[in-house]
């Protein structure tokens, strides 16, 4: 079976109970990426979680949550916006 893809650009808008200074801070830290992603505290099997926030920067996941199929998402920040957009 061969598999392709197209890279393409998505944009998703979600609710929070929390300020914005929070969540964008969340989305700095690496640590605070983790819990988001779910980490082995929470039994998931994690490969490796890199991040590298700056414009042009990446980050990196590869996991496996609670026995389920591996997953890996691969991202390209291309714009920052501080508490402002990602």
């Amino acid at each position: 079976m061969t598999r392709s893809m197209t890279p393409a650009t998505f944009e998703c808008e979600r609710d929070f109970a929390h300020s914005v200074a929070l969540l964008y801070w969340a989305f700095t830290d690496l640590e605070a990426r983790k819990v988001w992603y779910g980490g082995r505290e929470r039994g998931f099997n994690v490969a490796h979680h890199t991040l590298d926030f700056r414009a042009g920067g990446a980050e990196s996941w590869r996991g496996q949550p609670h026995g389920a199929a591996w997953m890996t998402n691969d991202a390209t920040f291309i714009e920052i916006l501080p508490e402002q957009r990602v």
